[in-house]
């Protein structure tokens, strides 16, 4: 095995642990009314999904993508770029949602403001099921690497 095939296999097992993660914020987090005041518990919540979150896009885009683009040998660009490369592939891959994404991103690790923080908790839990299903098709297409 290559070496970016020993690279892209610990990726997906690291992705595959930060989705577990994810997704147990998210089932907790979903049924929080984040247009009411948030408790401490709520608050505590919705802050380990926004971490989780975060961590899950750069490790998607930053680290699985860019592996499968070395594989593949089109490894240069723009995130923006490597989108289109995924749609050709066959990704459901929404540009639009993603610059979203990626914005919600940058906001979380960077700073919160807190009369953003209930609409960013919205924006944030809807934005969940997506991800998880880009990860979905991104393990799908790695099984072509790892049989």
């Amino acid at each position: 095995m290559n070496e970016y095939l020993l690279i892209l296999k610990s990726n997906l097992e690291s992705l595959e642990k930060a989705q577990q993660w994810l997704l147990i914020s998210y089932d907790k987090c979903k049924q929080i009314d984040v247009t009411n005041n948030l408790s401490f518990d709520d608050l505590e919540a919705l802050e380990a999904l926004s971490s989780r979150f975060a961590r899950l896009i750069d490790l998607l885009f930053q680290k699985v993508l860019r592996t499968i683009e070395e594989i593949e040998l089109c490894s240069d660009g723009t995130l923006i770029d490597v989108i289109h490369r995924f749609q050709k592939r066959g990704f459901d891959i929404d540009e639009d949602r993603i610059r979203a994404m990626r914005g919600l991103r940058n906001l979380i690790a960077h700073e919160y403001i807190e009369e953003l923080l209930h609409p960013m908790f919205s924006e944030l839990i809807s934005h969940v099921p997506y991800l998880n299903q880009l990860i979905q098709q991104t393990f799908t297409y790695t099984q072509r690497y790892l049989s």
